[in-house]
């Protein structure tokens, strides 16, 4: 039996059968590369966050230390390690901002990490958080 265009109808359909299994193919490779790529956007996001959170923590313990040099005041200190924080998209608790009597500061200093999936459930969401603690000494 021809087709209209003259050839076998079987082999129009032997032909379309090799593009379905290619399309098939495709898709799921798509879809395995599109899983990995989020799942590596997470993953580089939160440990970026955590150094980010280190460095914002250290510069908060200087910022602080120098203040309490300067004014021999905790709650300038502390005011001025917070606005650095808050600048950086960081939070500092005051129960763990201290100042020791040499001028060093103790901070820990939280800072929430982007993300695609992981804020979107409760269960998730905590993991995102990254709080480090820093100590530093202004030095002039």
């Amino acid at each position: 039996m021809r087709g209209p265009r003259g050839g076998s109808a079987r082999s129009r359909r032997l032909r379309g059968d090799g593009g379905d299994i290619v399309v098939g193919w495709l898709t799921k490779i798509t879809l395995v590369l599109v899983l990995l790529s989020i799942i590596g956007y997470e993953m580089v996001s939160l440990g970026i966050a955590r150094v980010k959170t280190e460095d914002v923590a250290v510069e908060v313990a200087r910022e602080g230390s120098e203040q309490w040099l300067r004014s021999r005041d905790v709650q300038q200190a502390y005011l001025a390690g917070t606005a650095i924080a808050a600048a950086k998209g960081g939070k500092v608790n005051p129960e763990e901002f201290v100042v020791e009597p040499d001028g060093t500061v103790s901070v820990t200093v939280c800072r929430e990490a982007a993300s695609v999936l992981l804020y979107r459930t409760k269960r998730t969401r905590k993991w995102l958080k990254t709080c480090e603690r820093a100590r530093a000494k202004y030095v002039a």
